[in-house]
């Protein structure tokens, strides 16, 4: 489900939210066949049978030979450079903590390249898997990207490939996207590209929240409301928690606004999702979105918080850069990277820090030209 479409200087400030987050991945595969064109299409599709796991190291948990009939498994792929990756494995924890004893199977998969080296790997694993009870493997070859992500032609990551019981690929998307397709595979509701389709009405469902948030915020609520009732893990996803507090701000008591927003951070800060508490506090620092500048001093004092749960993580810091520059405060944007890049010693890392300086101050200065 994407963002709500605000405007088009909000829309901006949006996309390069996302981008953000996603501007440590290095060289994601591109879908070419073996020539190096483009392919036709996607070889691996719904429906298809899960090709096997090969060259795999088990880092945590039980070894898996083969897919076993009667399980539903979700390989989610990831990497150590992904913050977006790392972010989502609480919510894949929960999953499988919920499923697990009705034959749900989570198994964390990433590929050794130069950029996430089989030492940062299993650094990762050894430092911070500790309070996650799924499998972690590692490839040190290319046959599981390219047998999965590859032949599906996915190029971004985080990515989760749902198996059901009869090792049939039921659903390629989202680690977030995952839950009403799990539910539905174990109670064998789910319909393969039907099942797909209904996922995609929903969506243009919460896409047209945009337009009211515009145009009539109080009924944007109501519907929002309707939408979350229908499908409560919505509830906490970013677009839906970013959606809420646009209503709020807009519409809502101080007493609304604030107590929103403190749940919203509190369970954040719990989570240690450092990506969403600094897209939340970009939004309320923005003038265009919140040209009241309400709860402003609660956003500021959750990005020093935010920086506080992991120091040395890029994106952690390149999103608190983003929510400071959006907020007008380029300087404060500028001091965070250059603190970043004096600290990193992989060039490649700090030539993507430099390029994000300077894509932040173009966008901070635009987004609060007087």
């Amino acid at each position: 489900m994407g963002f709500f479409s605000i405007s088009r200087r909000a829309a901006c400030l949006l996309l390069v939210a996302t981008a953000s987050v996603h501007f440590l991945g290095v060289g994601g595969v591109r879908g070419q066949d073996s020539d190096g064109q483009e392919a036709d299409g996607p070889t691996l599709k719904i429906g298809d049978v899960a090709p096997p796991l090969k060259d795999i190291a088990w880092l945590k948990g039980e070894s898996i030979d083969g897919f076993r009939q009667g399980q539903v498994y979700v390989l989610d792929f990831w990497a150590t450079w992904c913050g977006p990756c790392i972010q989502a494995m609480p919510h894949l924890d929960k999953l499988e903590k919920k499923f697990g004893d009705k034959g749900l199977v989570v198994v964390a998969i990433t590929t050794v390249d130069r950029a996430n080296t089989a030492e940062a790997i299993r650094k990762f694993v050894d430092e911070r898997a500790g309070d996650l009870q799924f499998r972690f493997a590692m490839c040190e070859t290319d046959v599981m990207q390219e047998q999965y992500m590859a032949a599906a032609r996915r190029d971004a990551i985080p990515c989760s490939f749902v198996i059901d019981q009869q090792g049939k690929l039921a659903f390629i998307g989202l680690p977030g996207e995952t839950d009403i397709v799990i539910e539905k595979v174990l109670n064998r509701s789910w319909k393969g590209q039907e099942s797909i389709d209904e996922l995609k009405s929903l969506d243009e469902r919460v896409a047209r929240l945009g337009e009211l948030l515009e145009s009539d915020p109080a009924k944007m609520l109501v519907e929002l409301s309707a939408i979350e009732k229908e499908y409560p893990h919505i509830a906490t996803t970013r677009q839906f928690v970013i959606g809420r507090l646009g209503g709020l701000l807009r519409i809502g008591s101080d007493d609304e606004v604030k107590q929103y927003f403190n749940d919203a951070t509190a369970r954040l800060f719990d989570a240690k999702d450092t990506i969403q508490l600094s897209m939340l506090a970009g939004y309320v620092l923005s003038p265009e979105l919140n040209p009241k500048r309400r709860m402003a001093a609660e956003a500021e004092a959750a990005i020093e918080k935010t920086l506080a749960i992991d120091p040395t993580d890029s994106n952690t810091t390149v999103m608190a850069a983003y929510a400071y520059a959006t907020g007008g405060q380029v300087d404060k944007a500028n001091l965070l990277l250059d603190r970043a890049i004096a600290a990193c010693e992989d060039e490649l890392l700090k030539d993507q820090l430099r390029q994000m300086k300077s894509t932040l101050q173009i966008l901070g200065n635009r987004l609060n030209a007087k």
